[in-house]
């Protein structure tokens, strides 16, 4: 089989009659994390083979091999909303933001259990400038001071987030890809069992495309298919590894984020308003403030992490008192979701109340639904330029408030293996994503400082959408994830509590590693690209050091975490 890019350039072979040539570093996986490895790899000198099992298009053969069990589905998304197996991964439905892990994330704390890193966030954060490079976000600030005067410091608006310019990496890497002399890419390559040696190391992949089976064999090995995926693989090598494979967290602390909303807020003060919005840095990269409890607080309430941001209210909420959001409402027959496709000719009834509502908006701010529709209308034509996600700044500043918050290490969050089967014969992954009652406590007693914060500064009016009573409750109803595929394969010093150690390699062998958020102890407020990406482009520097030593010497890292 033979995958062309979309140039027509050959940057793949994968033949019955052919063998896929021996590497210093074979990489599993060509999604955000895989691609970022196998690059910085390259770009070090080391000849590189990287294994896809997904096409360039989408492939549903492929996208089958990712079936799941999922144990509570009210939890966790199915695959095919998760997972797309292709060259550029989940890149092709990732929505582009970059958020870094916070030096907060790094540190052991009390009040939760299973926290901190075995390395620290200063060195963490020495390979964000290469990160943001191959991620296409611009410069690597993430930090934007910002003071308001009078404004207590328990809440900061001083975390940034920044967005892609192009989200879907085989496009941003495609040329890298097609003229490198260093790097193999083999699409259509469905890794099914990692062969170990004598001694415990990883000695050859096996390698199924079609009804072809291949041995594929390298100095190092780095499995980069995803949280779920990568964690599968080591839990069927364990079948014929035996139980000590991969430790006893194998699997456990599986953990994504929460998020959702359950207040709003009306922003008063215009210079304010102005400053958490989006816009536009010099780059031509859009970023936006986020709004987070200060460390201290943090530790001394006992909170998980979290961030809020401004985002717009359900369409059928007259209260955003916004003409375009309102007129697309009434246009679209009473569907909220913008990505829910045409609403049949009217078919949805309004509410007598709510329409009149809603025709009021559209009344009195005319202006912001006229402009506001030819904006959105051009912003399907070709070559606009188009923002992060639909947000519309209404003429008021009235918005839901939106929260990502941390989940808590919880040994119970496990993937583990199904009595189903794949195609190929390997078991597939069965999920039991759970969090615990005090995320959710969290998550309502962080919203009640940025009350009390608004109440104070004078900012702006805040409000629950719910009794107080009730609030718990709705964060946990929104409690759903399979995103964020996080802990699976913790880091860790020891293998005792944990899969790989500081330099992200499997504890008891010298040359199998796993790069991806599935490393990550604690899963902090921010999405997980961003750093899983800076941990990439570390891990290619060990393994850089690593390819220029022998075995025995290259176990002890090269730099202290």
């Amino acid at each position: 089989m033979i995958e062309r890019s979309m140039a027509g350039r050959m940057i793949a072979t994968e033949t019955a009659s052919s063998s896929i040539p021996f590497a210093d570093v074979c990489v599993v996986g060509a999604g955000p994390v895989g691609l970022a490895v196998s690059l910085e790899c390259e770009a070090r000198g080391l000849r590189v083979v990287l294994l896809e099992s997904g096409l360039q298009r989408n492939c549903s053969e492929a996208q089958a091999l990712a079936a799941l069990d999922i144990v509570d589905e009210r939890r966790h998304a199915p695959a095919a909303r998760t997972v797309w197996r292709g060259l550029g991964g989940t890149s092709e439905r990732w929505g582009g933001r970059c958020v870094p892990l916070e030096d907060i994330d790094f540190s052991p704390r009390p009040a939760i259990r299973d926290t901190g890193w075995p390395i620290g966030y200063a060195e963490f954060g020495r390979h964000f400038e290469r990160a943001a490079r191959f991620l296409d976000c611009g410069k690597a600030e993430f930090r934007s001071r910002l003071d308001l005067p009078g404004s207590p410091h328990e809440i900061l608006v001083s975390n940034v987030e920044r967005w892609s310019r192009q989200r879907r990496l085989r496009i941003v890497h495609g040329r890298c890809l097609k003229r490198s002399e260093r790097l193999r890419v083999y699409l259509g390559c469905t890794v099914v069992r990692i062969v170990r040696a004598e001694n415990g190391d990883a000695e050859a992949l096996v390698v199924r495309s079609g009804d072809h089976e291949h041995h594929v064999r390298a100095g190092r090995f780095v499995l980069a298919a995803g949280g779920v995926e990568t964690t599968r693989l080591l839990l069927n090598t364990r079948i014929h590894a035996g139980e000590r494979f991969g430790g006893p967290a194998l699997g456990r602390y599986y953990m994504g984020h929460l998020a959702g909303s359950i207040a709003r807020v009306e922003i008063t003060d215009r210079s304010f308003a102005d400053s958490v919005q989006f816009r536009r840095d010099p780059d031509g990269v859009f970023v936006r403030r986020r709004l987070t409890v200060a460390a201290g607080l943090q530790d001394s309430l006992g909170l998980r992490n979290i961030s809020m941001w401004l985002d717009n209210r359900p369409l059928g909420d007259p209260w955003h008192r916004s003409g375009m959001l309102s007129a697309i409402h009434l246009l679209r027959g009473g569907v909220d979701d913008l990505s829910a496709g045409p609403a049949p000719a009217m078919v949805r009834r309004l509410s007598a109340s709510r329409r009149i509502d809603h025709a009021a908006n559209v009344a009195s701010h005319l202006p912001d639904a006229a402009t506001g529709l030819a904006r959105l209308a051009a912003s399907v034509l070709p070559g606009i330029t188009r923002g992060p996600h639909f947000f519309h700044r209404t003429p008021d500043d009235r918005y839901s408030l939106r929260f990502s918050s941390e989940q808590t290490p919880l040994a119970e969050s496990t993937v583990t293996l199904s009595e189903a089967r794949d195609r190929y014969g390997v078991r597939r992954a069965k999920v039991d994503l759970r969090f615990a009652p005090r995320d959710f406590a969290s998550v309502v007693e962080a919203h009640r400082i940025v009350a009390r914060w608004f109440g104070r500064t004078r900012l702006g009016r805040f409000e629950f959408v719910s009794p107080e009573d009730e609030l718990e409750q709705s964060v946990s109803d929104q409690a759903w994830d399979g995103f964020h595929q996080i802990g699976t394969t913790r880091m860790s010093r020891d293998a005792r509590s944990g899969v790989v150690d500081e330099q992200c390699r499997v504890h008891g062998t010298s040359n199998l590693y796993v790069a991806g958020p599935s490393v990550f102890p604690t899963s902090g407020h921010a999405n997980p690209t961003f750093s899983a990406v800076v941990l990439a482009v570390r891990l290619a520097e060990h393994l850089a050091w690593a390819a220029a030593k022998p075995i025995a010497d290259a176990i002890t890292p090269a730099r202290a975490g």
